[in-house]
């Protein structure tokens, strides 16, 4: 995987963030997730660490909007709740 430029300087935040989606389509494919990123370190050494909190097919929304409402405030602001398709949904094999 390449590091993404701007201006001539490398993006590794975006790397990360990229890296980090293509991990939850092939952990969580057909499902939402919730989860919260943080950033640790500074500089070079700066990097992702993503929480998933919880995660379920679409029956269970209600049940994932509750581990939502249940987070402290300043988490609820930051919280990521989205819908992973499944990257092979529409693969075709001959």
């Amino acid at each position: 995987m390449g590091v993404w430029q701007a201006n001539g300087k490398a993006l590794l935040g975006s790397t990360a963030e990229f890296a980090g989606e293509l991990e939850l389509q092939y952990d969580y494919p057909d499902e939402y997730v919730v989860f919260l990123d943080d950033w640790v370190g500074e500089g070079r050494k700066r990097r992702l660490v993503r929480r998933v909190l919880a995660h379920g097919p679409p029956e269970e929304t209600k049940r994932l909007s509750d581990v939502v409402a249940a987070l402290p405030f300043e988490d609820r602001r930051r919280i990521q709740f989205i819908y992973i398709r499944d990257p092979f949904l529409n693969e075709v094999w001959i």
